[in-house]
């Protein structure tokens, strides 16, 4: 794979995000929605005139989901816990709109990258997912996220999700699912340095693990933006309940990305080499 577009693309996209950071563009961008929906029109585009490499190519896809993931996950929390001081500066509206147009590329990547994925998700799922256990531990934790919807989304949610309680509750949303995380890992390090590596601590359980549930967080966290860019929730008494139903499972993906690219690290880093130039003689 060549590597001058990567080059040229990372390139102009440096480019905009700094010009754009300055007059005539900011303050303004990212204040309307169209200007969201003009970014939406792009990444539609840019989708469009890459079609075949969208649907098919695993290098392509690869890169371009790890890519812009990190910048969308990265924005997200950028504004989450940056907010006063990116208002302070004029630069909240600016940081939304790269937010929400990175957002918009990384769902496309991702639709891609999972679509040529599909026979290994289906088999993850199936994996995690089956018998009693599976029952218990997959389908059932889905099920109670989509009970907790009427109920969060109500004036008992309006009453519990409040400006005083939101960035707590973000932080400790951290701590619940990095800390189990950590926790397995050094358990699973300790038992594979005695050479008793638990079955779930192989390879193939530790993939599909991540694969299986990647896939849904993903998908959550992307669903859940649409009632703030859209139906402006921020006016309601709602507007921290949608901003935490975007947060929570954007941080389960940020953790679940994280552990997915060291899985295919060697795989990535393969990719990666192969868009670099050759080296002249």
């Amino acid at each position: 794979m060549r590597a001058w577009p990567w080059i040229m693309g990372g390139a102009i996209q440096v480019g905009l995000v700094v010009w754009t950071a300055f007059g005539p563009w900011t303050p303004g961008l990212g204040v309307p929605t169209w200007h969201h929906n003009a970014a939406l029109a792009v990444s539609l585009a840019f989708a469009a005139a890459f079609w075949r490499r969208m649907t098919t190519d695993r290098r392509f896809l690869g890169l371009g989901v790890m890519v812009t993931t990190i910048l969308a996950v990265a924005s997200a929390f950028l504004l989450l816990y940056l907010k006063q001081d990116l208002k302070d500066s004029g630069l909240k509206d600016w940081a939304k709109f790269w937010h929400v147009a990175w957002s918009w590329f990384a769902l496309w990547f991702f639709l891609g990258h999972t679509w040529v994925n599909r026979r290994p998700f289906v088999r993850a799922v199936r994996r995690v997912g089956a018998g009693l256990r599976g029952l218990a531990t997959y389908w059932l934790p889905h099920l109670l996220v989509l009970a907790a919807i009427p109920l969060t989304w109500a004036a008992w949610g309006a009453r519990e999700f409040t400006d005083p309680r939101y960035i707590p509750m973000t932080l400790w949303t951290w701590m619940l699912f990095l800390a189990p995380s950590y926790l397995v890992w050094l358990w699973a390090a300790l038992r594979i340095r005695r050479q008793r590596r638990p079955t779930w601590a192989t390879r193939p359980a530790a993939g599909a693990f991540v694969d299986a549930w990647l896939v849904p967080m993903t998908f959550w966290a992307n669903v859940t933006g649409f009632p703030i860019l859209y139906f402006g929730t921020k006016d309601t008494a709602l507007k921290y309940v949608a901003k935490y139903w975007h947060t929570w499972p954007s941080i389960a993906m940020a953790i679940l990305v994280f552990a997915h690219t060291v899985q295919f690290w060697p795989g990535v880093r393969r990719y990666a080499a192969a868009a670099q130039p050759p080296e002249s003689a």
